[in-house]
């Protein structure tokens, strides 16, 4: 071997004794410098979407999970219809008890928008007051799990917040329930004249009739 070719061995030779018996501690110097944590956080995302159909909706999805789960100093304050069910049920699906004995008692449940862990649960009867003196949304109505209704809605809000800002979103979330209320309200109208027919050449009794109607007229 050349001379060079020996000072080079013995250079890489002496850099690695060094290292050894320092125990690594570069590695944790380095771990440290903003340009490596940088690198390694790039590395890490590039890794999570590889296979991703549609990255740009699974990064709002991670950032709902992240900062909607009681992340949030304050939200806006727009309450989320859930669901209407008994205080038995309720204590059931969320776990937790409710105040009122009568297990048969009807409630609504109400979840906060932006954060998944504020909810309120009032009785059924107070529904009409609390939604006129709070901005309510329901979601899509034809999607029939609350869960999925309530993902799918603060999926949109949190996209439009970061498109348009937390003006335009909630603008235009509160148009959209006035959009499928107006679709609602057209639907139970048919609905009611067609059962009317039916009363009127007596194809339902009066029984029936009476509890299709119910039905019909609970529809939100």
């Amino acid at each position: 071997m050349t001379k060079e070719e020996l000072e080079q061995i013995r250079k890489e030779y002496t850099e690695e004794k060094r290292l050894i018996q320092s125990d690594f501690e570069e590695i944790k110097e380095l771990e440290e410098h903003p340009v490596v944590k940088r690198y390694k956080y790039l590395l890490e995302l590039q890794r999570s979407y590889i296979g991703v159909d549609n990255c740009y909706k699974d990064v709002i999805s991670k950032l709902i999970k992240k900062f909607g789960s009681g992340a949030l100093e304050q939200t806006n304050h727009i309450w989320f219809w859930a669901i209407d069910l008994s205080v038995q049920r309720y204590e059931e699906i969320f776990g937790s008890s409710y105040y009122d004995e009568d297990k048969e008692r009807m409630v609504s449940v109400y979840m906060d928008l932006e954060d998944a862990t504020r909810r309120i649960t009032i009785p059924l009867s107070e529904q009409p007051t609390f939604e006129q003196e709070n901005r309510v949304v329901r979601g899509k109505r034809f999607i029939n799990d609350f869960q999925d209704r309530y993902y799918n809605t603060r999926y949109k809000f949190f996209d439009l917040c970061i498109e348009k800002g937390q003006d335009e979103a909630i603008k235009a979330m509160l148009e959209e329930e006035r959009f499928w209320r107006n679709e609602v309200e057209t639907a139970k109208r048919k609905e009611l004249a067609s059962l009317e027919d039916c009363l009127k050449y007596h194809l339902v009794s009066e029984d029936d009739y009476q509890s299709q109607r119910d039905k019909i007229l609970i529809k939100k």
